[in-house]
């Protein structure tokens, strides 16, 4: 053994006769294995006022388990439940809608363009199939958007119902944020609507004009074939 070895086992040896968990005979004992083998023990060794320093028990609240209190846990569920359907179907309407719309802002193009071309005598039949792929969209999108709404209406129900019922059981604070909740959902939904009415009147607007546009047209050609009639005749 060098003497750097040996210096370090009387060190280590020292240690373990200096705590009261060790006896001689646990010393003892240690000068039978190897060095290598027993240092990492004496590393392991850590006194008591460590683990009261560093490490604390958690404290879990002492609170019966009344019937009240169950009730409110079980609507406190309730809430969160009625709350995640709540924002599905929001986020559902709300993605549905921004389609919607954009769709509605392709057909309203396609219109104008189409409206343009009719005051100018140009043909306008290579816009027909985009204009019908369109207003078929549009047509499946209100459709979805129609669904959604009525589904909204009963998760409305759903949402004020739980929380009404947690605000008779005393579960205040879950009661005051599904309302704070639902109040920002109606919020929203109200923008939509306001947005998609915009888009539809404007559209609405342009399939008058251009009915007109047609109507005219229509009426200035059978004027000059009985025109032409009226020539061939004299």
């Amino acid at each position: 053994m060098s003497l750097f070895a040996r210096l370090n086992f009387s060190r280590y040896t020292t240690l373990l006769c200096s705590t009261k968990k060790y006896s001689k005979w646990t010393v003892e004992k240690t000068k039978q294995f190897p060095l290598c083998v027993m240092l990492p023990v004496g590393f392991c060794v850590a006194d008591d006022g460590f683990h009261n320093k560093h490490f604390k028990e958690i404290q879990i609240p002492d609170r019966p388990l009344t019937h009240r209190h169950l009730i409110q846990q079980a609507c406190s569920e309730s809430v969160h439940t009625a709350t995640r359907l709540l924002t599905q179907t929001l986020v559902a309407i709300k993605d549905i809608g921004k389609l919607y719309r954009e769709s509605m802002e392709d057909l309203i193009n396609l219109l104008n363009e189409s409206l343009q071309r009719t005051k100018n005598n140009i043909d306008v039949n290579d816009l027909n199939d985009s204009l019908v792929a369109t207003r078929s969209r549009v047509e499946e999108l209100n459709k979805s958007i129609i669904q959604l709404t009525s589904l909204m209406e009963y998760v409305e129900k759903l949402v004020k119902s739980t929380a009404d019922t947690a605000f008779i059981a005393g579960a205040d604070t879950v009661c005051n944020a599904m309302c704070e909740r639902l109040q920002f959902a109606q919020n929203e939904l109200s923008e939509d609507k306001v947005k998609n009415k915009k888009l539809e009147e404007e559209y609405l607007m342009l399939q008058k004009h251009l009915i007109e546009s047609e109507m005219k047209e229509n009426g200035d050609k059978n004027k000059q074939e009985e025109n032409s009639e009226n020539l061939d005749k004299k």
